[in-house]
Order: C-alpha cells, then sequence, then structure tokens
C-alpha cells in the first residue's frame, strides 16, 4: 500500500505482451499480476471479516459471485483500475462499480465517507428527474479529506479522539464502507435511468414476503 500511495502515476499497458502475461496468468487461476495478488487477498480477508455468519462457510472457498460488492479504494496514484477489478476478481467476487456508461468505474475512499456523512445524495434517489432538480440545489463547496495510516487508525486512541472532535454529527468508523454499502443498496434500488411508480416499492415487498406480485393495470 505505501508503495501504491507513493509512487508515480501509473502508466497503460505499454504493449500487447502484458496483456497476455495478464490474460494467461487469469486463465492458470493465478493473479494477473502479484501486485493484483496481494490486493486480492486483502480484500478476500475483508470480505471474511465482513461476513461473521458465513465466515465458516468461506475460509476454505471463495466468496459466491451472485453477491455484488463494492470496494472503496483510496486516491493512491499508482492503482489502476485494471488492477483493482483483477484483484476484485481474483478474490472470487463481483463489484457493482462497473466501467460501464453512467456509472461510476471506482467509488474513492473519501467520495465514499463524505456520502456516508449525509452530503451530495440525492433524497429522491429512485427518479432521475427528481435527483437532477435537487442537484442544482446541491451546496457548491469544496471539500479536503484527511488520510490515516493503517497503524493510527487501528489504534484505539486514535479512534477515541476522532470521535471526541467537536461538532462531528457521525462516527468515522468504517465510514467509508458505510458510504460504498449506501451506493450498493441504492443501484439495486434504483438501476441508472429507471423512474419508479410509487407502487413498484410495494411490489419488490411483495416478493421479499414472498407474495404474488399484484397486477397494475395502467388503463382507466
Amino acid at each position: 500500500m505505501l508503495r501504491l500511495s507513493k509512487s508515480s502515476p501509473a502508466p497503460p499497458f505499454a504493449h500487447t505482451k502484458e496483456w497476455m502475461r495478464r490474460w494467461l496468468n487469469k486463465k492458470l487461476g493465478r493473479p494477473a499480476t502479484p501486485k493484483v495478488g496481494i490486493l486480492g487477498n486483502s480484500i478476500h480477508q475483508l470480505s471474511l471479516a465482513s461476513h461473521p455468519p458465513f465466515r465458516t462457510i468461506l475460509q476454505d472457498s471463495k466468496i459466491d459471485t451472485d453477491n455484488p460488492v463494492i470496494v472503496a479504494t483510496p486516491t493512491f496514484p499508482a492503482l489502476r483500475l485494471s488492477d483493482l477489478y483483477d484483484a476484485i476478481e481474483y478474490a472470487g467476487l463481483e463489484s457493482w462499480l462497473t466501467p460501464e456508461i453512467g456509472y461510476p468505474g471506482v467509488l474513492s475512499e473519501s467520495n465514499a465517507a463524505f456520502g456516508a456523512h449525509g452530503y451530495g445524495l440525492c433524497e429522491n434517489y429512485k427518479s432521475d428527474y427528481d435527483c437532477e432538480d435537487e442537484s442544482y440545489e446541491l451546496p457548491r463547496e469544496r471539500v479536503y479529506s484527511a488520510a490515516f495510516g493503517w497503524g493510527s487508525g487501528l489504534k484505539t486512541r486514535h479512534i477515541c479522539l476522532m470521535r471526541g472532535v467537536e461538532g462531528l454529527d457521525v462516527d468515522p468508523t468504517f465510514a467509508a464502507a458505510r458510504g460504498a454499502a449506501l451506493y450498493g443498496r441504492w443501484r439495486q434500488e434504483a438501476p441508472l435511468g429507471c423512474v419508479e411508480r410509487d407502487e413498484c416499492e410495494e411490489e419488490r415487498q411483495r416478493e421479499r414476503e414472498g407474495k404474488s406480485p399484484r397486477i397494475i393495470d395502467d388503463e382507466p
């Protein structure tokens, strides 16, 4: 991690040979690069820690890719998106973050923490039109984020000091994880370009309860 934070920005792939090497490593069940292997193992360990009920099941196997995840990452200059995607794949996971048009390809740790504190989010996020209208009313201000190393971040005294900061309304512990979880929830409830009627929430609740869907008739 220290190398990623202090190195120069990662250049794009130099030639096809590098791409072929990565592709072959993945086909053979190996990480695309040694760096990807380190990142992938770290992500896998984080996934085990965040799934306590399933920890015993997951110890000897990868997590089911039917459960997409979101990884909030620090803005390391040497971290390539391709390495991040390959690391998530190597960990046996599927990411909600994709390079598709309209969706973000990466969620920075600072943006995730910003959202966890209730800033920069649409109240009516299930409607593209309402969310766009709200965006015009959002305050335009410059926000700075401060990152701390793993050593200080894990110390009880440091966490207690952070919690005691005057005017802090939200517990800073796992703020980035909470912000990423918010994005994941909203991504599932309101796909891009989707404008739902009020009845849609009722239909989803019926499906969760195992009830038959109610037929909605648009005809007068």
